[in-house]
């Protein structure tokens, strides 16, 4: 039987994160154990408790005056691309000479243009993440899994930057990616997600670059309200 005082921990990091990422706590945002436990009525232990498992996440830090949500900045997302196409690039071959299998990330692939005709976002960008993710863990390598995680999180913090400018071939790209990888084509793949990568770090980037200084947490605002408001999004020009 789960500890009682787990499952509050637990419950607090469920909560905090999805405040996080759905801009409820933007970036740079104060974490307070104490305005927290307030607002969400769990005591300030368990929500500490989670606070550290959220730092451990690389999505909030701990500062002279408090813990923050990470900020986002165009430093912040280089580093960020440069170390998933360092680490990415790395499973290929792996994935190649174990004959991964793949069929999930087709799976995710349609979805993902699923989501992106009918107007559903926020979902699609989620089934985006969860595609790179899962090239990561299909290597079926623990310890290379385990340093994707503080990628992957730090992805969900910015991934609704793309909601400014949709790519929507890129679930064509990513079968594309799939076809050379179960046809052992290291280099073309190598290439391929490569061009992808970089791709995605500049659309972050002047997404970030358009919504600027106040500019960008209104954008967070807006997401925020978005999440509020519906289940979902669909963002008009």
């Amino acid at each position: 039987m789960p500890h009682p005082s787990i499952d509050l921990v637990s419950k607090s990091y469920s909560i905090i994160s999805g405040m996080i990422f759905t801009y409820e706590l933007p970036p740079g945002a104060a974490v307070s154990d104490f305005v927290l436990s307030k607002k969400i009525g769990i005591s300030r232990t368990p929500i500490r408790q989670a606070i550290l498992k959220l730092v451990a996440d690389g999505i909030v830090v701990e500062t002279d005056n408090g813990f923050h949500v990470i900020e986002i900045t165009e430093e912040f997302i280089h580093e960020l691309y440069e170390a998933r196409k360092c680490l990415e690039l790395a499973v290929v071959p792996i994935l190649i000479s174990k004959k991964a299998d793949l069929s999930h990330l087709r799976e995710l692939c349609i979805k993902e243009d699923e989501c992106l005709k009918t107007g559903r976002y926020i979902e699609a960008l989620a089934n985006d993440i969860d595609y790179h993710n899962g090239l990561v863990e299909a290597a079926g390598n623990g310890l290379l899994i385990k340093a994707y995680k503080v990628m992957y999180m730090r992805m969900k913090l910015i991934n609704l930057l793309s909601l400014v400018s949709l790519n929507f071939k890129t679930p064509e790209m990513y079968l594309e990616i799939l076809d050379n990888l179960e046809h052992g084509n290291i280099e073309k793949t190598c290439e391929l997600l490569g061009q992808q990568q970089d791709l995605g770090e500049k659309q972050k980037i002047a997404s970030l670059r358009k919504f600027g200084g106040a500019g960008a947490m209104n954008l967070f605002n807006f997401i925020s309200g978005c999440f509020v408001a519906f289940d979902n999004v669909k963002i008009i020009d």
